[in-house]
């Protein structure tokens, strides 16, 4: 849920096209620049779309309300019980994104000042927003289920800070029925404490080998806490440290990318069916709706899907696939996930309160057999209403509010 861009891909090719006429050097400069700057726009684009798929599959996963009956409602209720991972995919753009930026302002004035306050800028004024209204301004609405969202047995402080997560691990259960969701901010607001400073100390090379660490030890902390303390699967869920190896992948391909280390394809397929290996075995073990919640779901289900959306991110950096001929470009430029992408952090804050207005006055689930024929189609007719309710919102979001902030940043360049 980041804005920062890649300058340089993973598994990049030359730059210029050797031409077989002479040409003056200003216009093979020129060339070489317009060409620098499509791919540059291809790989935005490209990131954004990939946004566009993580959020949209969180909000398959939480807008899922129906009640399967049936071998396909069943599988279809099945799936989206894995839309979750789209948060996974989130925090591999993040990693990527974030490391990137703090390589290439190594050396800059203020570094710490102004990476700290390009996050603030983009975080802060929307998250408190909500905050203010779930928190403040909600519970003196006059409608039975606002009047309980002031108070959170008295943890409201932890939602205050943006550490939520803090408070819903110690509490073994969710707290807010709006707020909630904030859990993954506050994961990459932690990580954020420490990871610029230690970008800063370390050379590009200590960066690349800091994120395998994270990478290696994240799994090992969660075979630890789940087996050797007991500790429930929902602390596990939103706990930091055990959430690590998807911002350590995103921070390995940003390293490889700074130090341009092309990745063979072979390699990249490697990680792939690795990660698709892993997210087999956990779905083995385990199918149901709260696949999250599920101890063998997170020892191996959150390595595979990390090792999944590395190999992902990846691939959309190359130039194989920005290039005019790649497959996966065309599909990740799709406009609606550029602007699923470009739009995903107000989504991702608005989505569970549309999707309750949605379920409980619009389309109650219990309508979905009669007006529709099948539970399926009306769970399909509710989607639609419910994700385009929470874009048209968040575009708002953006026009009213986020951008005139993120306009601030030219203030504070990297």
């Amino acid at each position: 849920m980041v804005s920062v861009e890649a300058d340089n891909p993973i598994g990049a090719v030359a730059e210029t096209t050797v031409s077989t006429q002479a040409q003056s050097p200003q216009t093979d400069t020129r060339e070489a620049m317009r060409a620098h700057v499509a791919r540059h726009d291809a790989r935005t684009r490209a990131l954004d779309g990939l946004r566009g798929i993580a959020i949209l599959l969180v909000m398959w996963y939480h807008q899922t309300v129906f009640a399967p009956a049936g071998w396909a409602s069943s599988l279809a209720h099945t799936l989206a019980g894995y839309g979750w991972c789209g948060v996974d995919l989130f925090f591999v753009l993040s990693g990527y994104l974030i490391t990137l930026g703090l390589l290439k302002s190594k050396g800059h004035d203020h570094f710490f000042r102004n990476f700290y306050v390009r996050r603030a800028l983009r975080i802060l004024p929307l998250y408190y927003l909500v905050v203010v209204i779930s928190l403040v301004i909600l519970p003196h609405v006059p409608h039975p289920k606002l009047g309980h969202f002031g108070r959170i047995a008295g943890d409201e402080l932890w939602y205050w800070l943006g550490f939520s997560n803090i408070a819903i691990a110690h509490a073994g259960t969710f707290r807010h029925g709006i707020l909630d969701v904030c859990w993954s901010l506050s994961i990459e607001q932690q990580f954020y404490l420490l990871w610029p400073v230690l970008v800063f100390f370390l050379s590009p090379r200590g960066v690349l080998r800091a994120g395998l660490a994270m990478v290696i030890l994240a799994p090992m902390l969660r075979l630890v806490w789940l087996y050797g303390f007991a500790t429930e699967p929902l602390a596990i869920y939103v706990s930091t440290p055990m959430r690590l190896d998807p911002l350590g992948w995103g921070a390995v391909l940003a390293a490889c990318t700074y130090l341009k280390v092309s990745l063979r394809r072979s390699q990249v397929q490697v990680v792939l069916l690795s990660g698709l290996a892993l997210i087999a075995l956990a779905a083995a073990c385990y199918s149901g709706r709260d696949t999250s919640l599920n101890r063998e779901v997170e020892l191996f289900g959150f390595s595979g899907f990390a090792l999944l959306f590395a190999a992902l991110v990846a691939t959309a950096l190359s130039d194989a696939v920005t290039g005019p001929a790649g497959w996966l470009r065309r599909v990740l430029s799709w406009s609606f996930l550029v602007a699923c992408g470009q739009y995903s952090y107000a989504m991702y804050l608005f989505h569970l309160p549309l999707r309750a207005v949605v379920r409980d006055v619009i389309l109650k689930p219990a309508q979905f057999q009669g007006l529709f024929g099948s539970m399926l189609a009306g769970q399909f007719v509710f989607h639609i209403l419910a994700t385009a309710m929470t874009l048209g919102a968040a575009w708002l979001s953006w026009h009213l509010l986020e951008k005139h902030c993120l306009n601030l940043k030219r203030f504070f360049k990297t």
